[in-house]
């Protein structure tokens, strides 16, 4: 299963209490302040107007709050929401220069953290990461990104067992995550407990049942437990999602080579082949 990074996006939160949004963006220009600007520039992140943020955003840097909102957490509050813009720009080095910032402002910004893991993350700093998302547990026990985040990040790194405390505790927070179930079977998989694999995907189907991927990791499961059949059934199910699924005719011509469908086998490993020429290779 392909790696997933997660963000905890867009800190939109005053320390003292949550603001709305401004009506326009010349409004805000016409009373600029530390606020305004803010509002304005969390606005064109939730928009997609990145660019447009990091510039409104880089204004609220060097302006005042009004006196009610004046503290350094709020300025903390202003890196973290143009580290997120930064991020979604694909400047990876400024969003963690402004995460960093964020944090020397204001440590108990805990999302803030995952931000910055996510980020080391992508630039192979797996130990930074895993101690960023370390220290978000620590003050919140309940932050569950921060779980995923490590599980997935423990599973690349081949740390079975530690991803599997993770995705555990991640489950117990969010039981209806199809997403996690998927994730975990997978890695039960690769561990070959077939069982548990079982349950996690049909747990995942039955919370997403559209999820032809699920249906193709239940057929791997199916196989190394010569179940031939029902992988064919489930790799049907996997290609009806996804017809342009190259690996489930892959995996269903194993599966009806097993069977001795010799015309089935060849067919798949032909449309296998079309559909992806390296991965018969």
């Amino acid at each position: 299963m392909k790696k997933i990074i997660y963000l905890s996006v867009c800190l939109l939160a005053f320390a003292s209490g949550f603001f709305t949004l401004g009506a326009s963006d010349n409004a805000a220009h016409a009373e600029e302040n530390a606020l305004t600007l803010l509002e304005t520039g969390a606005r064109m992140i939730t928009e997609g107007r990145y660019p447009e943020a990091i510039d409104v955003l880089s204004r609220a840097i060097y302006k005042e709050f009004p006196p009610e909102y004046q503290s350094d957490s709020n300025y903390a509050i202003i890196y973290a929401n143009r580290g997120d813009a930064y991020f979604f720009s694909g400047f990876n080095k400024e969003a963690l220069e402004d995460y960093t910032s964020a944090l020397e402002l204001d440590p108990g910004i805990t999302e803030v953290l995952i931000n910055r893991g996510v980020i080391y993350e992508k630039r192979g700093e797996k130990e930074k990461a895993l101690k960023d998302y370390a220290t978000a547990i620590e003050r919140d026990s309940m932050l569950s990104i921060a779980y995923k985040n490590r599980g997935l990040l423990y599973q690349d790194m081949k740390k079975y067992r530690e991803a599997l405390d993770d995705f555990n505790q991640y489950v117990i927070l969010n039981a209806t995550d199809a997403d996690i179930y998927a994730v975990r079977g997978s890695l039960y998989l690769e561990m070959k407990e077939y069982k548990l694999a079982e349950a996690d995907f049909n747990r995942a189907l039955y919370l997403k049942p559209e999820n032809g991927e699920s249906y193709r990791n239940m057929a791997k499961v199916n196989i190394a437990t010569k179940q031939y059949k029902k992988a064919v059934e489930n790799l049907n199910r996997a290609i009806s999602k996804n017809p342009d699924d190259a690996e489930a005719f892959l995996l269903r011509s194993k599966a009806r080579e097993a069977l001795g469908d010799a015309a089935g086998t060849a067919a798949d490993k032909k449309k296998a082949l079309e559909l992806n020429p390296n991965l018969t290779k």
